[in-house]
């Protein structure tokens, strides 16, 4: 898959002239999501213009008109956008494809031969054109020099015993920027990324963590899934001095979910700025993380499901999801969906479109019953975008509490969400395939009987935004008759 930044500009366009008159007002480049907000019919980026609803009195940035809000391009724009032909990226090496965005994607995905990579063989260096890697390997000087390196690399097995580690180089840019809207005690986020089948991800406190001394800045390493085990972890600044490097050994089993460590005084505030500064306004931290060794499954989520567990699948859908994060502002904002039955309980999900964390959608399990004691191994795929997405958590239930929230604060970044809802449907919505499952569970004859552990399930949204009129299923529903 295409891993490069695939944001169109006006220098990529077989025509020019056409096609400037199409790109994202604000930003210049090749509408993502595009809306229109006035009646100049400009286009922009659904990520440039959403932003500008959220002000108190929200404009219009092509012509100052008042924003109530955001429309979709009529069928004439979208057939321009769609017929808009690219230039390769690799042209100035020699490539002479064009084509529409979709063939453009497709070439790229099939490798162009005229882009630049690096031999495979590892320590070898060597940078060529795609096309010439075949002749590069099949050289008889460097089949030899590369049965070496390959030799070498493999001996590292033998001697690296039984510990798995990975390098991760973490970065956060415009630094400067998101550094000044922190105080003591918040954090930026980092993606996340993976570890043994585990997801993980750092916090930077570029104006200290709550225990941090004054005047240090603090990093901290979080899990975001259930990993039981003891992590060895070494950081560095890049382009920091000496001192700017920690490293720490941690038991993660003690900690839940979205718990975190790390060194609270990493560096100096003021160093921090500094190396931002000179690395182009942005502050890269190299991680390291090692632990003893585990095997991977052909599935992390589990292969086939034992008689000793009991599953319920579960089909979500949320119609008009754009409609609703339209109007929606807030990370209170919610959608609940109807109750149903696992083992003799009763749950429902919580959809959080403007998650907890800025960006990023959040979902939880909500649980109806203090009886409701038990684990239960979660995994969510959304339907539709442009990768696949999937969840998996293992989901813990306190039998004391009468209502409680279990789940993914940073479920899916919340532009991934509106693709996936948009893709190949004449009604928008967003569709999310749930398989819960736990440890079998007898459950009494007369509750039992109200159960539906194992059977396929639709379930919808209770309420959506009060808007516009809307059409379901053929049928038009007034903004007062929200009703499923």
């Amino acid at each position: 898959m295409v891993t490069m930044d695939l944001r169109l500009q006006i220098g990529d366009a077989a025509d020019q002239g056409s096609t400037e008159p199409l790109l994202c007002f604000k930003c210049k480049r090749f509408p993502v999501n595009p809306r229109v907000v006035c009646s100049a019919s400009r286009l922009f980026c659904f990520a440039c213009i959403n932003p500008v609803l959220r002000n108190q009195d929200p404009k219009c940035p092509c012509c100052e008109t008042r924003v109530s809000s955001l429309s979709a391009p009529s069928q004439i724009l979208k057939t321009l956008l769609e017929n808009t032909r690219w230039k390769c990226p690799h042209r100035t090496r020699g490539c002479a494809f064009t084509g529409l965005q979709t063939e453009l994607i497709e070439h790229l995905e099939a490798g162009c031969g005229e882009a630049l990579i690096t031999c495979r063989v590892p320590k070898c260096g060597k940078s060529l054109k795609r096309k010439d890697l075949q002749k590069h390997l099949r050289d008889p000087q460097n089949a030899a020099k590369h049965q070496k390196l390959e030799r070498e690399e493999v001996n590292k097995l033998n001697s690296s015993g039984l510990e798995d580690s990975v390098v991760q180089m973490i970065r956060f840019p415009c630094f400067k920027e998101r550094a000044a809207t922190c105080v003591k005690g918040q954090s930026l986020e980092s993606d996340e990324f993976s570890f043994q089948g585990h997801r993980f991800y750092v916090g930077l406190y570029p104006e200290g963590h709550a225990d941090s001394s004054e005047g240090n800045a603090g990093v901290l390493l979080f899990k975001d899934s259930d990993f039981k085990k003891n992590l060895t972890v070494s950081m560095r600044l890049a382009g920091g001095s000496e001192k700017t490097s920690a490293c720490f050994v941690q038991d993660y089993g003690e900690l839940i979910p979205g718990g975190g460590e790390g060194p609270e005084d990493f560096v100096r505030i003021s160093e921090l700025h500094s190396v931002a500064a000179r690395r182009g306004n942005m502050v890269d931290i190299q991680v390291r993380l090692s632990a003893c060794s585990s095997p991977v499954e052909d599935r992390i989520f589990g292969g086939g499901l034992e008689n000793e567990e009991d599953v319920t699948r579960l089909s979500l859908r949320f119609p008009d999801f754009e409609a609703f994060v339209g109007v929606s502002s807030s990370s209170g904002t919610h959608i609940d969906t109807q109750r149903f039955f696992f083992q003799g309980c009763p749950f429902f999900f919580r959809l959080h479109p403007e998650g907890r964390v800025p960006g990023y959608s959040s979902l939880f399990m909500m649980k109806c019953s203090p009886d409701a004691e038990q684990v239960a191994h979660v995994l969510v795929s959304v339907i539709g975008g442009k990768c696949p997405m999937e969840r998996f958590e293992v989901l813990r239930f306190d039998q004391t509490a009468l209502r409680q929230e279990v789940g993914w604060e940073r479920f899916a970044k919340l532009e991934d969400l509106l693709d996936a809802s948009r893709e190949g449907q004449s009604h928008p919505a967003l569709e999310l395939r749930v398989r819960v499952r736990a440890p079998h569970r007898h459950i009494p004859l007369a509750i039992h009987q109200g159960a539906e552990a194992g059977l396929q399930a639709q379930v919808f949204p209770q309420s959506l935004p009060r808007q516009q009129e809307a059409k379901r299923d053929g049928a038009v529903v007034k903004e007062e008759d929200w009703l499923f």
